[in-house]
């Protein structure tokens, strides 16, 4: 029956997994990250897993050297199935003993959103994962299309409309419509990248060693595009590769401009390929309506009003662009009949 207390919607990212139930909306969300001790072995022979999700993300560049981390998902597809499965398995187990009566609890139906440039095969790992973690039947829905819903637009229509997901691993410029997928293009880039760029622009061009965390600080507070004179500036600790010492120093978002604006050109070069290709009717519909821009690219300050100045197109960007897709997801829970339509 769908419906039922058992019905759950997956949003699998690379940076985060966050899971819906059909009548408690979110209930769980939880970094896509694993840490496994070395040398020590599972019940399954295989490496054991010391901590998942939030409790492997506090101590990412903190642990002891025995203990290395993994992230299943990389550019928004499953990198290591095994570990995967073990990760959500042991999210979905954390829900049904924490939050769902066991006596409620049946056979699940999951929808499982995935990036629209996945490969058949890509696809199909997915599916099976869903039954290698207990489901009765899998549905899978792009991401591009759930995050139009999230934010109220009619996919169904005739009118045509663009959505630019920039997630943590992949970069979508997707042009829907009539419930479909009329041209996709996408890019194996994503926020995850852009931190690294940072993290090597400072130690190779300013000496200057961060771990993961702080890089990914960094870009969220002070990486910036925008036009000159506009500056923001933050402290952040590291190690001083010059002088062998740690040390907390001031930057800015000029100091870190170049990896920036490389990252937003590579954005912009995606848009303008995909805005090439439409059907002149849809491109009337898009002038008309904008371009929905989402995924957690979406934050980096000035990115929205960067693509409109070069593109010469509105660029919408929600409130929350973080979780467009989830709540795309969370509608579809709730409309088996549209599902059933836009749904693989």
């Amino acid at each position: 029956m769908w419906g039922n207390t058992s019905t759950f919607y997956m949003d699998l990212g690379t940076a985060n997994t966050r899971i819906f139930h059909y009548q408690r909306g979110q209930v769980l969300s939880e970094p896509s990250v694993m840490a496994y001790r070395q040398g020590s072995k599972g019940t399954n022979g295989g490496t054991k897993c010391f901590a998942i999700g939030g409790a492997a993300q506090k101590i990412v560049g903190r642990a002891p050297e025995p203990i290395v981390f993994l992230n299943p998902l990389k550019e928004g597809v499953i990198s290591s199935y095994d570990s995967t499965v073990e990760m959500v398995g042991h999210f979905l187990a954390h829900i049904k003993n924490k939050q769902i009566k066991n006596n409620f609890w049946k056979k699940p139906d999951f929808i499982i959103s995935l990036p629209s440039c996945v490969s058949e095969y890509e696809a199909k790992a997915v599916r099976q994962l869903g039954k290698d973690v207990g489901a009765n039947n899998v549905f899978l829905v792009e991401e591009p299309l759930a995050a139009a819903l999230g934010e109220n637009i009619s996919v169904l229509s005739s009118r045509g409309c663009m959505v630019l997901d920039l997630g943590a691993g992949t970069s979508e410029a997707v042009v829907i419509s009539c419930g479909g997928t009329v041209l996709r293009e996408a890019l194996r880039l994503g926020g995850e990248q852009l931190s690294v760029s940072i993290a090597d622009h400072l130690r190779f061009h300013h000496g200057f060693l961060v771990g993961e965390q702080t890089a990914e600080k960094m870009k969220c507070s002070i990486a910036h595009i925008s036009r000159e004179g506009e500056e923001k500036r933050g402290s952040f600790g590291g190690l001083n590769l010059h002088r062998g010492l740690p040390e907390i120093r001031e930057w800015s978002s000029a100091l870190i401009k170049t990896p920036v604006e490389a990252y937003a050109k590579q954005i912009l070069a995606l848009v303008r390929k995909t805005l090439a290709q439409i059907p002149p009717e849809i491109s009337a519909d898009i002038l008309d309506t904008g371009i929905l821009l989402t995924g957690g690219g979406a934050l980096l300050s000035g990115m929205d009003e960067y693509l409109q100045t070069n593109l010469r197109v509105p660029v919408i960007r929600p409130a929350d662009p973080l979780v467009s897709v989830s709540r795309g997801g969370f509608h579809l829970l709730k409309n088996r009949q549209l599902l059933e339509k836009i749904c693989q």
